[in-house]
């Protein structure tokens, strides 16, 4: 039984020695779509007569907007793409 076992295994083994072995590369992952959206226009005041107050609510929301978008999507998809490449690059060595 031990030499049934060891020429089995024996032939096996002999078998997958003179193919090459197939490499198997994952297809880099896509992004979550939320994440890569671009960041939405900056709001605009309507309207002849504006009240200061109005206008400084509106640069403060705009500041604010703007610069959360911006650390949310534009910084994550530079590593996102960045990521992407260090690995396609892998894959091909």
């Amino acid at each position: 039984m031990k030499l049934f076992t060891f020429l089995l295994s024996l032939t096996l083994a002999g078998c997958s020695l003179f193919q090459k072995p197939v490499p198997i590369a994952p297809k880099w992952p896509d992004a979550v779509a939320e994440l890569r959206e671009k960041c939405p226009d900056l709001q605009t005041i309507e309207g002849d007569q504006v009240a200061i107050t109005e206008l400084l609510k509106a640069v403060v929301k705009n500041y604010t907007l703007y610069y959360e978008c911006s650390l949310k999507n534009d910084n994550w998809n530079r590593w996102y793409n960045e990521q992407k490449k260090l690995y396609e690059e892998a894959i091909k060595k």
